[in-house]
């Protein structure tokens, strides 16, 4: 993957590399049992929360995390000055 310039490695491939390539199968509930066939209370509101999870690290690229401020940065910028 380093091989690739950093515009083409996505956060996805960040993620995959680092927690496995089914880092968002389980239950968010921890049921072992859930499934379509056997739901917990938010099955259906989880998946498609996973949709838009896996949609926008898929779109993104490292360049991102490079180019976006940081939210200790964007903390400071809001103080207010001090003079």
């Amino acid at each position: 993957m380093l091989g690739k310039k950093p515009e083409e490695i996505t956060l996805y491939d960040i993620v995959v590399v680092m927690e496995g390539p089914y880092f968002l199968d389980k239950c968010v509930l921890g049921f072992a049992g859930c499934s379509d066939e056997n739901q917990c209370p938010v099955h259906f509101e989880w998946q498609e929360a996973k949709k838009a999870i896996l949609e926008m690290l898929k779109e993104n690229n490292i360049c991102l995390l490079y180019t976006s401020p940081s939210p200790r940065d964007l903390s400071t910028s809001r103080m207010p000055s001090s003079a």
